[in-house]
């Protein structure tokens, strides 16, 4: 219930809010999830970027992927104060014995499972050789800046990512 409270609350920031994706290496137990969530909650609150406030909520997806939307545009956040977000995210991480995935990694949507998976760049040919990854499995797309894009792209085809290459697919015309 708590979930759906906070997914309405999130439903009000405007498509310009900045977000922030930290998939987790493995899926966290719901108390893992609460102790997170109450850690941050406490950094968020007194967040600031050059000495103002920043208003920001946090979410976990999939008790994998915690989002952090803040109501200003991704760029009115300075530097410093996304490199606290970062470290805060990341010591949080550490003390739950749970650390993020690597920047390189890729994570998916197991199309089987329906769950949330990281692979190592170079396991990528392995897991299309075993048929783990298709074209059409769904990448997460950890680049996203904007809430606009979190709700409409949070998921691409792997066939139009990066790795596409991979896949050694035909050119289209």
């Amino acid at each position: 219930m708590e979930s759906l409270k906070m997914e309405a609350k999130l439903r009000t920031f405007p498509a310009t809010a900045g977000v922030w994706l930290f998939p987790f290496a493995r899926e966290l137990s719901e108390a893992e999830c609460a102790t997170c969530h109450a850690e941050l909650s406490r950094f968020l609150k007194t967040w600031k970027s050059h000495q103002k406030p920043i208003y920001a909520k946090q979410q976990f997806k999939w008790q994998t992927l915690l989002v952090v939307i803040t109501q200003c545009p991704h760029t009115e956040v300075g530097g410093c104060a996304k490199d606290e977000l970062i470290r805060e995210v990341k010591a949080t991480a550490l003390r739950l014995g749970c650390p993020l995935v690597p920047n390189l990694n890729i994570v998916y949507k197991d199309i089987k499972t329906g769950k949330i998976k990281n692979l190592a760049r170079e396991t990528i040919t392995k897991a299309i050789a075993s048929g783990d990854l298709t074209p059409k499995t769904p990448i997460l797309h950890k680049e996203l800046v904007t809430w606009g894009d979190f709700t409409e792209k949070l998921f691409i085809p792997a066939g139009e990512y990066w790795i596409k290459s991979y896949f050694k697919l035909p050119a289209t015309q």
